[in-house]
């Protein structure tokens, strides 16, 4: 059921975090490239889901392809936490409108469930 409505790229340098990112009418897919990396998360403030509070965190790329399809209603964000640029492709099932009546791009604060998320673990 997914429309594809808009394919973005997204290049991030190393530090940067982007996050967090909510949308109530759209579905993003997300790519990172195999010779690149991004530490992702998600926490889905879905009040009647069945994971409702559940927070995730995973590298995408770092030698391997993968999507992960985040549903609308799922708080998400990226982070650059290695030492070179990464990008990543993300594609959306609503096109992108700086229209208050049919923006929805709503945040939160980088640091609204803990500022560790966004930081490299070792082990």
């Amino acid at each position: 059921d997914f429309d594809l409505q808009q394919i973005n790229l997204s290049e991030m340098d190393p530090g940067i975090i982007k996050a967090w990112h909510i949308h109530h009418r759209q579905d993003d897919i997300w790519f990172v490239p195999p010779s690149h990396r991004m530490l992702v998360a998600l926490k889905d403030i879905r009040p009647k889901s069945k994971t409702a509070g559940a927070l995730m965190r995973f590298v995408m790329g770092g030698g391997r392809a993968q999507l992960v399809c985040i549903p609308r209603g799922v708080a998400h964000g990226a982070a650059n936490v290695w030492n070179v640029p990464s990008i990543m492709l993300y594609l959306v099932n609503q096109q992108f409108s700086t229209d208050a009546k049919t923006n929805d791009e709503l945040r939160l604060p980088w640091d609204q469930f803990g500022a560790g998320i966004w930081q490299q673990t070792k082990g």
